[in-house]
């Protein structure tokens, strides 16, 4: 591709070479133009010289006197035709016969062209310039301004060879003439540019250079134009570059040095809260497993009493160890339920490709007695995958869940628990980065959340209390070990829930956990139903615990 240079050069040059020629070929047009209607009008005064002088010389015909007008005029070589006829067309005189000269007549068409004045007709062809001019009669003596007969009529053709040869050296002359102004126009023009353009290169390096992460050289130029301008501009602009990278390097070293400040004393932080967080751990199941061992005593001296001598204490007191029973034994279950969240927070997970359908499946079996007896119409809509995780954990979140929805279900008129299934896109898109996610919601019917207590039904040992759900036995550990699996698996949990209208609880799956997720699993028939259509389970009024599925 050409340089601007090169472009500037060319296109200057060619400003000077079109002007020049263009005026040659225009102004040998008009010369052409002007020899032609000059040797016309010749021509044509030649004509009119011949045709007075044979005035009244055309009485009887073509007679010696009119012989004697036209033979001098033959001599010249440049007539190359003359024609004397009467008033009827009749040739008189043609002395001359140049059949190039009657071509060019013929084309002329002089003859057809009727004559209405004394000028006559004219005509050009080639080079030639022919002339028809009526001859009259000589006026009689005693008239006055009344033009005489006509006699004849004379027909004059003239070459006009040298004309062409003087335009062939005029147009030699114009054209060498421009040639010459181009010659030396196009070294004039590429000097002037080459200064003009000559920090261009020194720009276009030191541009280079400027992109490849380096500091340029000044550009020098004495140029006072807006390319000079445009270097100045650059060199300064290369100055304040330095000068911003002198600074950033400063600050780079500063902050350098703050990070490494920081990332020391985040470690130590870190260090601190996981040597905590062990302290805290092994505290818990020390003191879980000091306390399990007499709850367990307690509760069995309970129960051995109650077996033992039940008959013989009074009812206050076997109402007591009842009570003692009841209270060791939930102790000991929230005891353990501190244990597994402990687990889940910090021991590893080994994942393997769990099957959710099959899965699914045996929960809402183990459920449907409690979904018989409770009247609570179930409903899955869309297809489970298979995910790589932890069988137990996904077991568990499942089973919570559903546990929860029958549980606050309570006195609802409209009694059913809906989980559907969705494979969205940038849901969360700071959290997934606009991966595919799988979105799983269990709705119910049921009691319902107050607003007030939305944002703490995830938090250990909380409990809805403006919700009026605190009769319903609980011991608020659960959801808060739903919300550990489900972010330890990449994914988040929330609630969406209108007091005295049902919750709906959804949690997600990033689409790196599902594995598979357009293979089709076989399924057994009773899977089957759990596919694309819904699954309900219902409980006869006379046989609870009895199931049916549509």
């Amino acid at each position: 591709m050409p340089s601007l240079r090169q472009r500037l050069i060319l296109w200057s040059v060619l400003a000077v070479m079109l002007p020049a020629f263009t005026c040659t070929v225009a102004m040998n047009h008009l010369a052409y133009r002007g020899m032609s209607e000059a040797h016309q009008r010749t021509t044509v005064q030649l004509a009119k010289a011949v045709a007075g002088s044979l005035q009244g010389r055309l009485v009887d015909g073509f007679g010696p006197d009119a012989r004697s007008v036209l033979d001098n005029l033959r001599r010249d070589p440049r007539v190359a035709l003359i024609a004397i006829t009467d008033v009827h067309g009749d040739v008189l005189y043609r002395p001359i016969s140049d059949p190039e000269a009657h071509a060019g007549l013929s084309a002329a068409a002089l003859n057809a062209r009727p004559i209405t004045t004394a000028d006559g007709v004219s005509a050009r062809h080639g080079h030639y310039a022919f002339v028809r001019l009526p001859v009259f009669q000589a006026p009689a003596p005693d008239a006055e301004e009344a033009t005489p007969p006509i006699a004849g009529y004379l027909t004059l053709g003239v070459r006009d060879r040298d004309a062409a040869e003087v335009l062939w050296s005029i147009n030699l002359l114009q054209f060498g003439a421009a040639a010459a102004v181009c010659l030396i126009m196009i070294p004039l023009t590429t000097l002037v540019i080459s200064r003009w353009t000559a920090p261009l290169p020194a720009l276009r390096q030191a541009l280079q250079q400027l992109s490849q992460g380096k500091i340029p050289a000044p550009i020098h130029t004495t140029n006072h134009d807006d390319l000079g301008r445009l270097c100045e501009a650059f060199n300064a602009m290369v100055r304040s570059l330095v000068q911003a990278q002198k600074e950033i390097t400063e600050s780079n070293a500063r902050l350098e040095n703050q990070v490494k400040q920081r990332t020391a004393e985040l470690r130590h932080l870190n260090d601190k809260l996981e040597a905590e967080g062990h302290d805290k751990n092994e505290f818990l199941r020390a003191v879980s497993h000091d306390l399990n061992a007499p709850l367990r005593n307690i509760g069995g001296m309970a129960q051995m009493m109650l077996m033992k001598y039940k008959a013989e204490l009074p009812d206050d007191a076997v109402s007591k160890l009842e009570r003692i029973a009841a209270n060791a034994k939930h102790q000991g279950e929230l005891i353990a339920d501190l244990l597994e969240l402990s687990r889940l927070r910090t021991k590893e997970t080994r994942p393997e490709a769990v099957e959710m359908h099959p899965l699914m499946q045996r929960i809402i079996e183990n459920l449907e007695y409690d979904l018989g007896q409770a009247k609570i119409t179930l409903k899955l809509k869309g297809k489970l995958p298979t995910i790589w995780a932890e069988k137990n954990r996904i077991r568990q979140v499942l089973q919570n869940l559903l546990d929860n929805a029958i549980k606050y279900m309570m006195d609802s008129e409209d009694r059913k628990i809906t989980i559907a299934v969705e494979r969205t896109r940038d849901f969360e898109p700071d959290v997934f980065n606009g991966m595919d996610v799988w979105q799983i919601s269990v709705a119910d019917t049921g009691r319902g959340i107050a607003a007030e207590d939305v944002d703490k039904v995830f938090q250990v040992f909380a409990r809805s209390t403006h919700s009026g759900t605190h009769v319903i036995a609980g011991r608020g550990v659960g959801l808060a070990s739903v919300k550990t699996i489900v972010e330890s698996y990449g994914g988040r949990i929330w609630v969406e829930s209108t007091l005295g209208l049902g919750s709906t609880f959804t949690f997600t799956l990033p689409g790196n956990r599902v594995a598979l997720p357009e293979a089709a699993t076989p399924q057994t028939p009773a899977e089957s139903a759990l596919d694309d259509r819904a699954r309900t389970v219902t409980a006869d009024k006379n046989q609870p615990g009895a199931a049916q599925a549509a």
